[in-house]
C-alpha cells in the first residue's frame, strides 16, 4: 500500500471509526487519491486529498444507517 494512502487511512480511521468501517475509509482514501493522480502540483495531493477524503466521511458518517 502507498505510505501516503496508509497514513490517511490510520488518521481517518482513528477520527470515524466506528461510525464508518476501516475498509469503506480505505476505499475513500484510494479512490480520492486516485481522482488527483493528474494533478499537476504534486505536492498538495496529500493535503487536498486529506480534505476531500474526511468531507466524504463527514457526510457518510452523518447519514442514518
Amino acid at each position: 500500500m502507498d505510505p501516503q494512502v496508509h497514513q490517511l487511512t490510520d488518521d481517518l480511521t482513528r477520527e470515524f471509526e466506528p461510525n464508518v468501517p476501516w475498509d469503506t475509509i480505505h476505499e475513500v482514501v484510494e479512490d480520492t487519491f486516485a481522482s488527483l493522480g493528474g494533478a499537476r502540483i504534486k505536492s498538495f495531493v496529500p493535503i487536498l486529498a486529506r480534505r476531500m477524503a474526511r468531507d466524504r466521511l463527514r457526510r457518510m458518517a452523518r447519514r442514518p444507517a
